[in-house]
């Protein structure tokens, strides 16, 4: 028996996103590509090292493997809080959590986009002459913003001490990058502290979306 109690359906292929997939989302992806195709030609990069991946490229499927994970888990958590936001907005719009959740899916795709691209610590500094201590002023007031912003959301959940031993672990790893040069031979413990900390951030807004969708309720909308 199928899905339809047994009755075939006649409907024919699900066409409901395909408009948006041409019209949007695909247009949203060239105008991602376009600047970083440009970006790489001035570099003298071909088309089809912007493609290859860095194990082809590399010879080897491990180099930067721990990177690779803390990369996932970043589009992970903001995915998480994407889907909470859409899910609130959907449902109640007037859910307290609702802001908070689309801001910390701004800020963890912020940190995405950042620990992908190397862009605090390549692009900045080494590349445009940035120096470390502007560079962590710009990031530390957006973060700022939010702890202060937010900080009932963050404290106030019954496993906000997640949120707290991912902000021990990030900390500790920014404390690090700072002597790095003092003591090289930190590096991989930075690079733990810092996996360590994406790891209980995930696990803190994979928890907080779980609860928000399995718990709130949809509520009607009066004329």
């Amino acid at each position: 028996m199928g899905l339809t109690g047994g009755t075939r359906s006649t409907r024919g292929p699900g066409t409901k996103g395909v408009k948006t997939l041409f019209l949007v989302l695909y247009p949203l992806l060239a105008v991602l590509v376009a600047p970083l195709a440009l970006a790489g030609a001035n570099q003298g990069l071909r088309g089809f090292q912007l493609f290859n991946d860095p194990a082809h490229e590399l010879g080897t499927p491990l180099w930067g493997v721990f990177s690779y994970f803390a990369i996932l888990m970043w589009a992970a958590s903001t995915t998480c809080c994407v889907i909470a936001w859409i899910f609130l907005t959907r449902t109640s719009r007037s859910h307290p959590l609702r802001t908070w959740f689309l801001a910390s899916a701004v800020l963890s795709g912020a940190l995405t986009i950042d620990d992908t691209f190397a862009i605090h610590d390549v692009v900045l500094f080494e590349n445009r002459g940035i120096s470390e201590r502007r560079v962590f002023l710009i990031y530390s007031i957006p973060v700022i913003w939010y702890l202060v912003r937010f900080r009932r959301e963050l404290l106030d959940r019954k496993d906000s001490a997640l949120f707290m031993v991912s902000l021990l672990f990030l900390g500790s790893s920014l404390a690090i990058d700072v002597i790095h040069e003092t003591f090289p031979f930190v590096d991989s413990i930075e690079d733990l502290l810092k996996l360590l900390g994406i790891t209980a951030w995930l696990y803190f807004f994979f928890r907080a979306t779980l609860d928000v969708v399995t718990q709130t309720h949809p509520v009607s909308e009066t004329s």
